[in-house]
């Protein structure tokens, strides 16, 4: 009697330990899978806008336009130093964007109040994506 209560006991602990192992392992895959679902192909850092945000040069061509601009315009220069070569992209001033490709674009957005000399408040939009 004494040796079945013994077995029934290592075998009700074998289940836990089961148990136990199958809820950790679904765990992890399920953390891996849903990283990898959601992550962004970009793999770059997210935030561009604030590193043009120390550039004077591009606080002062903020402050001199309103509009949409693309990689061919003259807002180029300032965008190419922070943003990868292998994502194009419209940076908005001011405005909302008349045409984006359809696929996946990624916004970044700031509030910009001026520079030194000058306060007028404008919303820069970068709408960015893999070329």
């Amino acid at each position: 009697m004494v040796k079945n209560l013994f077995d029934m006991g290592k075998k009700a602990f074998m289940k836990t330990i089961e148990i136990m192992l199958v809820i950790v392992f679904t765990t992890i895959f399920l953390l891996a899978l849903l990283q990898n679902q959601f992550s962004t192909p970009v793999n770059e850092k997210a935030e561009y806008l604030i590193e043009l945000e120390k550039d004077s040069g591009f606080r002062n061509y903020v402050l001199q336009n309103t509009g949409c601009f693309n990689s061919t315009t003259s807002s180029s220069g300032y965008i190419r130093r922070y943003l990868p070569s292998r994502l194009d992209y419209n940076l908005c001033i001011g405005t909302k964007p008349t045409e984006l490709p359809v696929i996946d674009v990624y916004v970044n957005n700031m509030y910009f109040s001026g520079n030194l000399t000058s306060v007028q408040t404008k919303t820069i939009i970068l709408y960015y994506w893999i070329s």
